[in-house]
């Protein structure tokens, strides 16, 4: 049962008594703009909402094309054979070559491969290149028992990449292996995918340091000034885009009983349209009974009495006698 049928066998109205049309008018109309005041501010906010879902979904799906290459290196670097070869290089230098074509054979764009025993804290950082600083501090992260992250090293130019990773033998940590990568490795063919986002670049974090930007994709105008930042696993590398910002404009709640309020006040003002409806037809029934009780007993007489011709049905005219002929006059 609909909601009017219902308000309109529980409310009795007067039947000598008529809403004014203006206040159904006014009641319908109050009650339909209660509702849409509730229910657009809510779609609203559910279309912002999705929004900020799908640009978030694209971040994400960028984050992980990153990923992908990123954890395929340090899979080569953690490899049994790998590990294994590291440690007879720490062993003796000399099989250094044998680690370094293996690991080159295992992945091309691996461009040098170094190994330092636990003995590294006491390297000199100069004797490690013009990067040294850089690279002892991911070494000594390894032996401290972090795990070091893939970076870029914009001392040289072009901009060269690394990774470490920790040398055990038996879960026992023995050294680390340090490899330098063709950055082409991680940042050839990325293909982000920008249909909710107006603008996303790549970014390495570099402490104390200003960003550097490895890459950039859509409109750099739309970037805005608080964006949004995912950190890529394994990596000082950060996916950044335009921060999604969403303002609820009204509440659940609130939406809800404004809602309820809204359909209520349409209801009522059905259940009054039908009532002066009702009342109206009700008032010709009896005003045609009144009439009909104040005319004269004469005149309804005349009307019972009156006969009822047909149209195909003529009226009877008077009727003639005719004598008989005499016998012998011809007719």
């Amino acid at each position: 049962m609909e909601l009017t049928d219902k308000l309109k066998d529980s409310v009795r109205i007067s039947k000598k008594k008529r809403a004014d049309t203006r206040l159904v008018i006014a009641l319908g109309v109050f009650g339909l703009l209660l509702f849409l005041m509730a229910a657009w501010p809510r779609f609203t906010d559910w279309r912002a909402q999705r929004q900020v879902a799908a640009a978030q979904a694209e971040g994400r799906e960028f984050v992980d094309q990153l990923t992908a290459p990123i954890q395929a290196l340090k899979s080569v670097l953690t490899d049994g054979q790998v590990q294994e070869l590291a440690l007879r290089a720490l062993e003796n230098p000399e099989q250094l070559d044998d680690l370094s074509a293996y690991v080159t054979g295992r992945e091309s764009r691996i461009r040098s491969v170094q190994v330092f025993g636990l003995d590294a804290y006491q390297l000199d950082p100069s004797t490690l290149g013009g990067n040294g600083l850089a690279l002892y501090d991911m070494i000594l992260s390894v032996l401290e028992g972090s795990r070091s992250l893939l970076q870029m090293h914009y001392l040289f130019q072009p901009p060269r990449m690394f990774d470490a990773v920790a040398v055990r033998a038996n879960d026992e940590l023995r050294g680390v292996l340090l490899v330098e990568i063709d950055p082409a490795y991680v940042l050839t063919g990325l293909q982000p995918r920008l249909n909710a986002l107006p603008f996303l670049r790549l970014t390495q974090y570099n402490g104390r340091e200003p960003l550097s930007v490895l890459g950039s994709f859509g409109d750099a105008s739309r970037f805005g000034n608080q964006p949004e930042r995912i950190p890529v696993p394994g990596s000082l590398l950060r996916v950044e885009y335009p921060g999604q910002q969403r303002v609820e404009l009204i509440g659940g709640g609130k939406a809800l009983v404004m809602a309820l309020v809204g359909l209520l006040c349409l209801a009522a003002s059905s259940v009054l349209f039908r009532s002066n409806k009702q009342w109206a037809l009700e008032q010709k029934i009896e005003a045609a009974q009144q009439a009909r009780k104040t005319a004269s007993p004469t005149d309804l007489e005349a009307d019972d009495e009156t006969p009822r011709i047909g149209p195909s049905e003529p009226r009877a005219g008077p009727v003639e006698e005719v004598e008989p002929a005499a016998p012998g006059e011809s007719a």
